[in-house]
């Protein structure tokens, strides 16, 4: 069974998720939400919702430890900047896919999805093995395998 997990450490997607397309998709039970523990929130919620231990942000390997104790045993992550330069920078990833658009925005204005990461060196670069790529219209992408990965 796919579910779909939230992190959310502020709980504010708890007040509207029952409006989102996601979930009129999918069994409420299917929907996972992350907040940090000792969050107040509404215990009558539809959705599961696990506290993660860890403020302001979570640890990839507490995440994993509860999602795994709550019987979800493989994750794809999709997220922004902060979320997969944070993950790569864990190394708590096995493959990696980058999807590129069409478009170069840079980061100039945003966040660089390697941000968290501040290798120094080509030594000290996360590395990628098993490198594929494929063109998907106007966009491509690239997918490797972490050489840290278990």
């Amino acid at each position: 069974t796919n579910h779909v997990v939230i992190l959310d450490p502020e709980g504010k997607t708890l007040k509207d998720l029952s409006t989102k397309s996601m979930v009129q998709v999918r069994p409420r039970e299917q929907v996972i939400v992350l907040v940090r523990e000792g969050l107040k929130y509404d215990q009558k919620s539809d959705f599961r919702i696990i506290e993660i231990p860890g403020h302001p942000n979570f640890l990839w390997a507490d995440i994993k430890k509860k999602l795994y104790q709550n019987g979800i045993f493989s994750l794809f992550v999709e997220g922004g900047a902060l979320v997969a330069s944070s993950l790569l920078k864990a190394k708590e990833f096995e493959r990696i896919y980058l999807f590129y658009g069409n478009k170069i925005l840079g980061s100039e204005n945003g966040k660089s999805w390697t941000e968290a990461l501040g290798s120094k060196t080509l030594t000290e670069a996360l590395s990628l093995n098993d490198i594929k790529y494929k063109v998907l219209d106007d966009n491509f992408l690239v997918t490797g395998v972490g050489r840290h990965s278990f």
